[in-house]
């Protein structure tokens, strides 16, 4: 903020601003870091990986989506997730659903024994977050929720707007 002449603006110079974004995306990368550190044992304790583990809890939201549809949405290579898919349906953790009316497509879904792994892994995750929150003061932890929902409302209005 800077202040002329008795009128206060929020100009920031532009170098002020390279730094801050290069602070956020330095942020975002460590929360990426950390996030891994957490979720990989804990996948890998149920035999999946993040993409597996993402696949799961999309396809337990929004069943019966196609692969091209869950590929498009979680912005993954039809091959990658193919090879995911073939994984997940081999542990009997996803089932593939062919249409009635044509043979050549089908929809993805979580079977019990998918859905069990996934109420598990989030379980796991949700008590290492409230661990997490235990060390932050519910002011800040509500301020940066409240911007992240913010941030995220901003960022789909640009990307909509592209």
């Amino acid at each position: 903020m800077t202040e002329k002449s008795g009128v206060v603006s929020n100009v920031v110079s532009e170098s002020e601003s390279e730094r801050r974004f290069g602070e956020f995306l330095a942020l975002i990368q460590d929360m990426q870091i950390i996030a891994r550190e957490i979720v990989d044992p804990i996948c890998a304790k149920h035999g999946i990986n993040r993409l597996s583990l993402v696949m799961l809890n999309e396809l337990s939201r929004n069943p019966n989506l196609s692969p091209t549809k869950l590929s498009e949405f979680l912005n993954v290579q039809r091959t990658n997730l193919t090879t995911q898919c073939r994984k997940l349906e081999e542990k009997g953790f996803v089932k593939r659903i062919r249409s009635q009316s044509d043979k050549r497509s089908c929809s993805l879904a979580v079977t019990d024994k998918g859905q069990q792994v996934l109420d598990e892994i989030r379980g796991a995750v949700f008590e290492t977050e409230k661990r997490i929150s235990a060390l932050i003061p519910e002011e800040v932890r509500e301020n940066f929720e409240r911007s992240l929902r913010a941030m995220r409302e901003s960022l789909a209005v640009i990307v909509n707007n592209l």
